[in-house]
């Protein structure tokens, strides 16, 4: 009788351990997924600091383009009256 709960024991721990080992190899594959986004992440929050610099610069552009018109009389004030000379 002890043989049987020894040898049925082995198996029931053998299943387990085959389980466990099945587990740890879509854990591994979960983590590889998860680095590959993470640096994904962080190549899209460059792309972001990258875009936000070149909205910042066009305003700027566009405020010199302004201040200039002003300057030289260019500027009317709206769009009603009429082009830019």
């Amino acid at each position: 009788m002890s043989e049987v709960n020894e040898t049925l024991t082995f198996e029931v721990l053998r299943k387990l351990q085959q389980q466990l080992k099945q587990i740890e190899r879509r854990i591994d594959g979960f983590e590889a997924e998860l680095g590959a986004v993470r640096r994904r992440e962080v190549e899209l929050q460059a792309i972001r600091s990258c875009q936000l610099a070149m909205l910042k610069d066009l305003r700027d552009l566009y405020g010199l383009v302004a201040r200039h018109h002003i300057q030289l009389g260019l500027f009317r004030g709206s769009a009603k009256d009429g082009p830019l000379r």
